[in-house]
């Protein structure tokens, strides 16, 4: 991948962030999201016949985003983009350089 192709395209700030448990004070937890980092990104919409490959897949997909590489993301994380949220579903080190990281991700509700 040409890198300063890929960095002009990474246009989109996003913010990385990972869910935390909580201690509610009545022997239970609460799930709170916190974020880990900002960062630039490329966001692209999954294209109709790869949003149906990944159906057959049982992994219902919506987008793609390439960020730079950051060691620790994974698939138990999610970003914000303004008001909307994508959880991530698979972390592609993209051809094992360690430059960028290729998130597939499903868009879900928009914060509240």
């Amino acid at each position: 991948m040409n890198c300063t192709n890929a960095m002009s395209r990474m246009n989109k700030r996003v913010t990385l962030q990972s869910l935390t448990q909580t201690e509610d004070g009545q022997g239970g937890f609460t799930d709170s999201w916190g974020n880990v980092a900002s960062t630039w990104a490329e966001i692209m919409p999954m294209k109709g016949y790869e949003r149906m490959q990944a159906m057959q897949l049982q992994t219902p997909l919506t987008h793609k985003v390439m960020i730079r590489y950051r060691a620790g993301v994974t698939n138990a994380m999610r970003l914000l983009y303004g008001e909307r949220v994508l959880h991530i579903k698979e972390v592609i080190n993209e051809n094992e350089e360690g430059r960028f990281l290729r998130l597939l991700c499903v868009e879900k509700n928009p914060v509240s």
